[in-house]
């Protein structure tokens, strides 16, 4: 017999056999199911459209209280339009001064997704120049929803 510790179980049974869970067919799992919504480019560019006409009035904190954490982009017909659409997500995190009010207002599920949105911007190159101000809001998550906040962003499969 065997040494129990080096079989491995998932070999042995077929419905996990040569399976290998990629971004991709994860995602295309959810829209399949319906739990993720596809935006089109004019869904999306209409988006872009409102929160940018947001951004230019300097009202952040309805942008990203209104549109940002109610409208999540997990996927997207045109990635240089969810590119665009980071980008503005970006600028609010970065213009925003007062957090601790907006953090006062968010639910956990609002405050789980923009952990997903900082993350991702400080996992992009052309967004690092502001990444100080990125980690001052994952901070402050970490600090009102705790260590909770980090292990459901490292768990959940849904990605920005």
């Amino acid at each position: 017999m065997e040494d129990w510790r080096k079989i491995d179980i998932d070999s042995l049974d077929s419905s996990t056999r040569n399976k290998r869970l990629t971004q991709d067919s994860i995602l295309n799992n959810f829209i399949e199911k319906g739990i993720i919504h596809t935006y089109s480019s004019e869904e999306l560019n209409n988006l872009i459209g409102e929160l940018s006409g947001r951004i230019s009035k300097n009202d952040f904190s309805s942008s990203l209280l209104d549109i940002v954490v109610k409208y999540p982009v997990y996927a997207s017909q045109d990635p240089e339009l969810k590119l665009k659409y980071l980008q503005l997500v970006n600028n609010c995190l970065v213009n925003l001064k007062d957090i601790d009010s907006i953090m006062k207002q968010l639910s956990q599920d609002d405050a789980d997704l923009l952990l997903k949105y900082c993350y991702k911007i400080m996992s992009l190159k052309q967004f690092q120049a502001n990444g100080q101000l990125i980690i001052n809001w994952v901070d402050k998550i970490i600090i009102k929803y705790g260590q909770g906040a980090v292990l459901r962003y490292i768990t959940d499969r849904k990605t920005i």
